[in-house]
C-alpha cells in the first residue's frame, strides 16, 4: 500500500518509561504504520530501545527523577532539519508539556492540522502533582491554554468530554482507548498454576495497573482483606510498578494477606500479562479518579470480566452483569460484591465472554478509525 499521509504522533512522557498514556501512543502510532508514515516523537532518554516503530528522540534534560525529562524542541537542529525535509500531513499529541504544547505551535503555524489526545482529567492530574493552591491555578491555566491552542481535541471518555466542554474547550471526539491482539502465554499459566498450586476450582483474581495510591488501592486491599475473613480461599495476582509499591506491600503485611496476594513486578511481556488475565476469574480496578482503562480491555480480551467502581468514567462502557460488574466506592461493598461473583464461576464466564464481544476493541480498528478522521481534518 502506498502511504501518502505523514503522521506524527508527540509523546512528552514514552518509553522506557511505561504507563497508559505511553501504551497509547506508542500502539496507535504501530497501528497507523500500516496505513501511512507514521513517526513517534519523544524525548531523548538514558536505555532506550525503540523496536517495530521509528522514533524521533528530541534533546531532553532530565527532572530529578530518570524517568520524567523536558524535551528542547527549540534547541534541536536535527529535529527542525527532519521537519523542514519531511512535513507532517497530522501532528498528534498526547501531553500538554513542553515537546507537545511545541508542535502544536509547529502545526498551527505551518497549517497542519493538530489534534491533542487527553488522557484525564486536568485537575486531578495537576492536585496529584503540585501540592501550593496558588501554583496549582497557575498550572491549571497554562495547561487550559495549551489545550485550547488545538485544533481538534479527542478524549477517552463521554464524561471526560464534558468535562473539558464545561471549561469551554470546542472540538471534542470520544476515541475509546483500545488494546493490541493479546495472545496468551499457556508455558507462563503452567508456571503460575506450579509456583503458587493454583488449581482449575481455585478462586484467582488480578490488578495489573501502576501500583499509586491514586487508582484507589488501599480501599481493594481492605475489601481482599475482608474477602480473606469471610472463609474464601483464593490467590490474587498485583502486577505492575509505580510510586506506591512497597507501601502497597506494607499494607499487604499489615493486613496479614501475604498468603494470598502475589506480586508479580512488573510484566514487559505483553503475552505474559494476557496470560495473567486468561488465569483469572476476576479483573479488578477500583480507581475513581481514571478517564480510561486500558485493563478493562486487555481483561476482555482474554474473555475476563472487571469489577469496578459505578462512579469512574473509565467505566462508562461497562453495563453493570452484562458485561462487567459494577459497585459502590467502599471496601465493605467491594468485598461483598467479590464474594458474591467468585461464588458463581459460570456466570462470570458468561460475563466474560460478553465482554469479549462487547469492549474488546483492537488498536487496527481504532487505526482505521483515525485515518478518516485524519483525512477529514486535512480536507477541512
Amino acid at each position: 500500500m502506498k502511504k501518502n499521509l505523514n503522521i506524527y504522533t508527540i509523546a512528552d512522557s514514552y518509553f522506557p518509561h511505561v504507563g497508559g498514556m505511553e501504551m497509547v501512543a506508542k500502539n496507535t502510532a504501530i497501528a497507523l504504520d500500516k496505513y501511512a508514515n507514521s513517526v513517534v516523537f519523544a524525548p531523548k532518554m538514558k536505555n532506550c530501545k525503540d523496536e517495530n516503530l521509528k522514533v524521533f528522540r528530541v534533546k531532553s534534560i532530565p527532572i530529578k527523577d530518570p524517568a520524567f525529562v523536558f524535551s528542547l524542541p527549540k534547541c534541536d537542529r536535527k529535529l527542525k532539519k527532519y521537519l523542514k525535509q519531511n512535513k507532517p500531513n497530522i501532528v498528534h499529541a498526547h501531553n500538554l508539556a513542553s515537546l507537545c504544547k511545541w508542535f502544536i505551535k509547529f502545526g498551527n503555524k505551518h497549517n497542519i492540522p493538530t489534534v491533542l489526545t487527553i488522557h484525564g482529567y486536568l485537575n486531578v492530574d495537576i492536585n496529584n502533582v503540585v501540592k501550593n493552591k496558588l501554583v496549582r491555578k497557575l498550572v491549571f491555566n497554562y495547561m487550559l491554554k495549551t489545550i485550547k491552542k488545538a485544533k481538534y481535541v479527542w478524549t477517552v471518555s463521554q464524561k471526560c468530554k464534558e468535562y473539558y466542554e464545561n471549561l469551554g474547550i470546542k472540538n471534542i471526539e470520544v476515541m475509546k482507548n483500545c488494546t493490541d491482539e493479546l495472545q496468551a502465554n499457556l508455558q507462563y499459566i503452567t508456571e503460575l498454576k506450579e509456583k503458587y498450586n493454583i488449581k482449575k476450582s481455585d478462586n484467582v483474581m488480578c490488578f495489573i495497573n501502576r501500583i499509586v495510591f491514586l487508582k484507589n488501592i488501599p480501599l481493594m486491599l481492605q475489601a481482599i482483606k475482608i474477602v480473606k475473613e469471610s472463609g474464601l480461599k483464593f490467590k490474587f495476582f498485583i502486577a505492575g510498578d509505580g510510586a506506591d509499591l512497597e507501601n502497597s506491600k506494607k499494607l499487604v503485611q499489615k493486613y496479614d494477606l501475604d498468603d494470598c496476594v502475589i506480586f508479580l513486578g512488573l510484566i514487559k511481556e505483553r503475552e505474559n500479562v494476557a496470560s495473567v488475565y486468561a488465569l483469572a476469574n476476576l479483573n479488578l480496578f477500583p480507581s475513581v479518579n481514571d478517564t480510561s482503562a486500558l485493563c478493562i480491555g486487555e481483561s476482555a480480551s482474554q474473555k475476563t470480566p472487571t469489577l469496578a467502581m459505578r462512579d469512574c468514567s473509565a467505566n462508562e462502557f461497562i453495563k453493570d452483569n452484562q458485561n462487567g460488574f459494577l459497585c459502590e466506592n467502599t471496601a465493605e461493598n467491594y468485598a461483598s460484591k467479590i464474594i458474591e461473583l467468585l461464588s458463581d464461576k459460570q456466570h462470570l464466564e458468561t460475563i466474560g465472554e460478553n465482554a469479549h464481544k462487547t469492549i474488546y476493541k483492537t488498536w487496527n480498528q481504532y487505526a482505521e478509525e483515525a485515518i478518516e478522521k485524519y483525512k477529514e481534518y486535512i480536507n477541512n
